[in-house]
């Protein structure tokens, strides 16, 4: 549903109970009051020359005017590996040789990235919407608009009911097939099909959409709803243009885009003259197109690179880039052995718990900072098309973790097809995963990754490999049942609604055993209880972070007024309700520190002091160089993390 305000080319998004919707029939147009503005509609068409053009009223072909396609999220080309799917998906539905007459071989497919818990891509061919691809449960459906299933009708040989021929003209008037007409149906159709429908001289002159499986359709009321007439003057353009040639024909497109991006960062390098450039480069296409932007504004800018030991070939190419077009690299990482570590202490990361990210990624960025030295403006690969987060975030801004770093997007207003002309037009080194039906590229077994494309690569690196074990080693100890590690349920800490047929008992067993679980001081009267148990002794050596000092008294830990026990209370023999506040707060955040280090190694970084240093997986702290700044406790993560 696009929703257009005055001639601007916005596109809202609507929002029902958290989710984006796009249909205003099926979900109403009360849908309407709660939209978002996402971007802008990039992608127009000319009818003349069947060619896609990028966000142009003129054709840069022949001249002519373009039509504009209305659709609010992110689009990409369909590589041979998404080709390939669509094809068997097509024919395995509606018989062999369906595809041939939607998709002659020499035609461009676009791919619409709708944001699900699923896969899910609009089919663009021809400047017209085919349909929807969509994963569920790791089985693809095709479900078709009214041009494409009119052109699929010639050839359809499943997913087809019979009626009477007066069933069938009635079916059109009345939008819906009552069960006590149809006479016959295709075994395998399931609830939500699309369904063809033929009369009994074998025409078929509509389609719908079965609301039944096909052993109920004929007991069920309204059997097939949403039935639409076919539309037989409808004919596949006899000229199309490959991938290839859209990206030379778009060229002059395409550089004036990119113009504006080399003018922004320049901009926005005079207006901080004097920093250090950095890119950071995480091997995805959204941070190499804004590194070749970069450079194209005349920037010879410090690659600065997190290795995580988890990215999907991301290390070797990064470094490949950096060689290829000669630029310093800076990196740094968390050893391979400390996720794995983590994954214990943590759980396995998830959508709404990407702790993962926070440890092996952001601070180690924030490392880096500290190591270039000095303020710097970092060029970063963000766009609005990902979601509302980044949409509203702009193209300049602080870094809230580290305040010395400046980030800047030069393609914050780029869709996916921006970013891939660009990469194409200049034959960049993008990640090949991309072809293998990847939209982004993050981490082996990332939980931001839909089960069905994590399902379908078969990891052969023994990084991956071990990824998995790793899983599984966690489901089997804390006694998963088997539908959490079949329907990769770990990606989620509140298993998500639109998972089916799973008990709810156990749902509830589920999302109990992999809680997110975090601490905080409970005071009552003169008694603290910190939810946690520690070992004291281990607080003892990091008490002057927080201008305290203590000793043990046999396993208790006495300081000032407070005695520290280690089952995880605490009792304070004097001082007001105010000052005990602050101390149960201090002493548990420092025990965080000290007794559930993630092994980030950032704080050893941050202190100016050179105070800390990172051994044997926790840190030492030398008191005779603690000046009690805290600013090691600021940007701990084991806090920001733990404590609530």
């Amino acid at each position: 549903m696009d929703v257009s305000v005055g001639q601007s080319s916005v596109v809202y998004v609507p929002y029902h109970n958290g989710e984006l919707y796009d249909n205003p029939i099926k979900y109403g147009l009360d849908d309407m009051v709660n939209m978002r503005p996402l971007g802008v509609s990039i992608l127009c068409w000319c009818r003349g020359c069947n060619l896609a053009v990028l966000d142009s009223k003129r054709c840069p072909r022949c001249g002519g005017d373009t039509s504009r396609i209305e659709y609010n999220f992110d689009i990409r080309p369909a590589f041979q590996y998404d080709r390939d799917r669509l094809r068997r998906t097509v024919d395995g539905q509606y018989g062999e040789g369906v595809f041939e007459l939607l998709v002659p071989d020499d035609r461009l497919i676009l791919f619409g990235i709708e944001f699900k818990d699923e896969v899910s891509y609009r089919v663009i061919c021809d400047g017209y919407v085919l349909g929807d691809l969509d994963a569920d449960d790791g089985i693809w459906r095709f479900t078709p608009t009214q041009r494409a299933a009119s052109l699929m009708a010639g050839a359809v040989s499943k997913r087809l009911i019979t009626v009477s021929s007066r069933g069938q003209s009635m079916a059109v008037r009345m939008h819906h097939i009552p069960g006590e007409w149809i006479k016959d149906c295709d075994p395998d159709i399931r609830k939500g099909d699309t369904v063809f429908i033929m009369n009994g001289s074998g025409a078929v002159k509509c389609f719908g959409r079965a609301m039944a499986d096909s052993d109920k359709l004929i007991g069920t009321k309204f059997a097939v709803k949403g039935a639409n007439a076919l539309n037989e003057d409808i004919r596949v353009p006899d000229r199309g243009y490959t991938w290839k040639e859209a990206v030379g024909l778009n060229k002059g497109l395409i550089d004036a885009v990119v113009k504006r991006s080399i003018d922004f960062v320049r901009d926005v390098v005079k207006k901080h003259k004097g920093m250090t450039c950095t890119v950071s480069l995480s091997g995805g296409k959204d941070s190499l197109a804004t590194l070749l932007v970069v450079m194209k504004a005349g920037i010879r800018p410090k690659i600065i690179y997190a290795e995580t030991h988890m990215d999907c070939g991301s290390a070797p190419l990064v470094k490949g880039i950096a060689k290829r077009y000669g630029l310093e690299m800076v990196s740094c990482g968390i050893p391979e052995d400390v996720l794995y570590r983590n994954i214990e202490r943590l759980g396995p990361p998830s959508v709404d718990y990407r702790w993962c990210c926070k440890i092996h990624q952001l601070s180690q960025f924030q490392i880096l900072a500290l190591m270039i030295g000095g303020q710097n403006l970092s060029f970063v690969g963000q766009r609005r098309y990902e979601g509302t987060k980044r949409m509203q975030n702009g193209s300049e801004w602080i870094n809230q973790s580290s305040p010395s770093q400046i980030c800047a997007s030069p393609i914050q207003e780029w869709n996916a097809l921006h970013v891939w002309m660009f990469l194409t037009a200049e034959d960049a080194p993008y990640n090949r995963l991309y072809e293998q039906g990847f939209d982004r590229i993050g981490c082996y077994w990332c939980p931001v990754e839909t089960p069905t494309q994590l399902a379908e690569v078969q990891w052969d690196d023994p990084v991956a490999i071990r990824w998995k074990e790793c899983i599984e080693r966690y489901g089997k100890e804390k006694d998963m049942p088997q539908v959490w590690h079949d329907r990769m349920l770990w990606r989620n800490r509140k298993v998500q609604g639109n998972i089916p047929v799973i008990d709810p008992q156990v749902q509830r067993e589920i999302e109990y055993k992999q809680r997110i679980v975090s601490y905080r001081p409970v005071i009552s009267g003169a008694s603290v209880s910190f939810g946690r148990g520690f070992d004291p002794s281990k607080l003892l050596p990091l008490l002057p972070i927080i201008a305290r000092q203590g000793y043990m008294d046999g396993d208790c830990l006495i300081s000032g007024d407070l005695r520290i026990y280690p089952d995880g209370h605490a009792t304070s023999t004097g001082g007001s309700d105010k000052d005990l506040k602050r101390s149960a707060g201090d002493i548990l955040e420092l025990s965080l520190m000290a007794t559930s280090c993630l092994e980030c190694t950032l704080c050893t970084h941050q202190c100016k002091s050179s105070a800390l240093v990172f051994k044997d997986g926790g840190i030492l702290l030398d008191a005779s160089k603690c000046n009690g700044c805290r600013e090691c406790m600021k940007i701990c993560p084991s806090i920001h993390i733990l404590c609530n």
